[in-house]
């Protein structure tokens, strides 16, 4: 009898795999295969029934997952530096929903991100030899807003459309102007204006 776990977790493999292949063309951005198998277990991560699932608590300040990671040794500082990583990585990218709620914005999330990676690239160069997915983490720190375009392209492979979905979109692209965005919205028909702004009343 196969395992059907097993079965459950190659074709999420795939799914993510095929979804990330499908975004870098879209977006003309090509990553190393590290990097995209780095990024496809995240993703896996993400599904709320998957059993290794251990994704960041998106609610907690990027700062304060900082704060812990730089106060942690060994070990343990690696894994809280790529927490924060991560973290910053889905809330700038498939998560920017979150920062209409908070006081930071997408740029933020970008330098908190491409940090963490740099720091991580650099202790795994010293300090963790065998396993380590050195080379993502150098190209995460060094590509980290092209990394997020390519997540917004995963994104927008599912549709918008619930007036909320159109709204959120058009703010994340004030907030950025990115043009994976403009061209989201340009298919729903709305033409994202040079001077727009948002208004909270």
């Amino acid at each position: 009898m196969k395992d059907t776990s097993i079965q459950q977790d190659v074709h999420l493999t795939d799914f993510f795999r095929k979804g990330l292949q499908t975004a870098q063309s879209e977006v003309d951005i090509q990553l190393a295969a590290d990097t995209e198998f780095y990024l496809v277990s995240l993703l896996e991560r993400l599904v709320p029934s998957h059993t290794r699932n251990q994704t960041s608590d998106l609610r907690e300040p990027l700062a304060f997952k900082l704060r812990r990671s730089l106060n942690a040794e060994g070990p343990s500082a690696r894994l809280a530096m790529q927490d924060l990583g991560e973290s910053a990585l889905l809330l700038a990218s498939l998560f920017s929903g979150f920062l209409s709620r908070k006081l930071v914005d997408v740029e933020y999330c970008m330098g908190m991100g491409a940090g963490a990676y740099q720091r991580l690239a650099y202790s795994s160069r010293i300090r963790i030899r065998g396993g380590s997915p050195r080379e993502a983490f150098e190209e995460l720190a060094a590509r980290f807003h092209e990394v997020v375009r390519i997540l917004w392209a995963v994104r927008d492979l599912r549709s918008f459309t619930t007036q909320q979905d159109i709204l959120r979109l058009y703010e994340v692209w004030v907030r950025t102007g990115n043009p994976e965005v403009a061209k989201r919205l340009a298919h729903l028909g709305i033409t994202p204006q040079s001077d727009a702004s948002l208004t909270h009343h």
